[in-house]
């Protein structure tokens, strides 16, 4: 049966003596988790980590080293070589987890490791390169990959280290003897030994419970929505019916899990083509603003012109009121004229025709005139009339593709919000697979519904 791994150790600058760190490091734990050579020899073929979340391991020993030279007690001393300044931990599936459900899963870790770190988290990163050993008794096959996470956190500058490792942080407030140096007044040597004995102990049972605590909290968020054990079959003494009841639940736990994941992933893609569509739609409007101010633009451009021809035909009817002014002067001047005597004939018929051409001339430039206006005049009545029809036409296409849009982003936006309210409130009833394999046959025909 499938058990939660989550572990996590704090660690110094120097190489730790104590017994389960024996020779580590922020530095040696680092360089293992990035593959560096001279730390992975036990790796046959190693693979650079996959970064998931913040900067790489070496950036946190930079941040780990930051911390520790910038941050001060009440007493003014830094944090010793020896002191702590980072955590190093590892989530691990079981080795029978597929790839489908390790994927939901991994999802589910980081998440959890986000809302329980908080900004001391600087570093997730997972390692594809480690397999099982062969364990047929097990079920392990050959090439199994060993997959996990590694993550690291690191405390602000200025904040006590014990403030972001609930094991410590748990056992320096029940320690009462923690950081007594002196023999407190009315208690004699012997005394204050035992005193800092029961201190101790007290400590110890506070932080086993803290950690336990943590078991727990990572059991309830992550380790039992995928049908893992909080402690192994033999612990808990369980029969083989036991044994096989809970391996059922596990399957349909992770079968739930995954399909909560891609109902997830595919609620996430409604989103983004809503969001699409509303963008699409703001474009539309744009343009639709775009276009009218254009027609504006036009309309001003036409009015424009209608004024500059008003003022041409004012000017070419003062000029007809010129020559029919000049017309009727010449017909008044020539009215009761006589004959000039024979001798001076000829000059008055010359005087005569370039009287009667300058007068033809003025006509035809008036006439010339007249035949342009009437001519640019016909020329933009057409094109205003063009422009009025484009014009209806444009605002008709855009009424129709904005409502079209609208009634589609509408009823898209309540199919979604029916679906969810109907998994929502079908996911707390499935307890068996008949009802899963139900249910999921239900999304998937909702589904295809919405997408129609």
């Amino acid at each position: 049966m499938g058990i939660q791994f989550y572990h996590f150790e704090p660690y110094s600058r120097v190489e730790s003596k104590s017994k389960g760190k024996k020779g580590k490091s922020i530095y040696s734990v680092a360089g293992e988790a990035e593959r560096n050579p001279g730390y992975c020899d036990h790796i046959e073929k190693p693979k650079e980590p996959v970064l998931l979340y913040g900067v790489p391991f070496s950036e946190v020993v930079k941040l780990a080293e930051q911390y520790a030279e910038n941050t001060f007690d009440s007493c003014g001393r830094a944090v010793r070589k020896n002191g702590l300044c980072a955590i190093f931990g590892v989530v691990s599936p079981p080795h029978d987890m597929t790839e489908k459900v390790w994927n939901a899963y991994k999802k589910t870790s980081i998440q959890y490791l986000k809302n329980t770190w908080g900004n001391s988290l600087k570093s997730i990163i997972e390692h594809t390169d480690e397999y099982y050993e062969p364990d047929e008794e097990h079920g392990i096959k050959p090439g199994t990959i060993n997959r996990h996470l590694h993550f690291a956190a690191t405390p602000p500058v200025g904040v006590n280290f014990a403030e972001i490792h609930p094991g410590i942080k748990a056992k320096r407030a029940a320690d009462k003897a923690y950081g007594v140096t002196k023999i407190p007044e009315g208690m004699d040597e012997k005394s204050f030994e035992i005193f800092k004995k029961e201190g101790r102990k007290a400590g110890d049972r506070a932080y086993r419970n803290a950690m336990k605590s943590v078991q727990d909290d990572f059991f309830n968020h992550v380790g039992n929505p995928f049908g893992l054990l909080r402690y192994g079959p033999k612990r808990l003494r369980l029969t083989r019916e036991e044994v096989i009841k809970r391996d059922h639940e596990k399957r349909l736990k992770q079968k739930l899990a995954v399909t909560l994941d891609e109902q997830e992933e595919k609620s996430k893609e409604q989103a983004e083509k809503i969001k699409k569509s509303q963008r699409d739609l703001e474009n539309i409007n744009s343009e639709k603003q775009h276009i009218e101010e254009n027609l504006k633009n036009r309309e001003k451009i036409v009015s424009d012109r209608e004024k500059k021809i008003e003022i041409r035909e004012y000017a070419v009817n003062f000029g007809e009121r010129k020559q029919a002014d000049f017309e009727k002067g010449l017909k008044t001047s020539l009215r009761g004229w006589e004959l000039p005597k024979p001798n001076v004939g000829e000059l008055a018929s010359h005087y005569i025709k370039r009287i009667s051409g300058e007068v033809m001339g003025i006509v035809q430039r008036a006439l010339n005139k007249i035949k342009d206006y009437n001519q640019k005049k016909a020329e933009l009545d057409k094109e205003k009339a063009a422009f009025e029809a484009e014009k209806v036409e444009r605002q008709k296409q855009e009424a129709a593709r904005t409502a079209a849009l609208e009634k589609s982003h509408s009823e898209n936006v309540r199919k979604l919000k029916d679906a969810y309210e109907k998994l929502k409130g079908r996911i707390s009833e499935v307890k068996t697979s008949q009802q899963l394999t139900t249910l999921q046959w239900e999304l998937s025909r909702e589904q295809q519904h919405i997408s129609r």
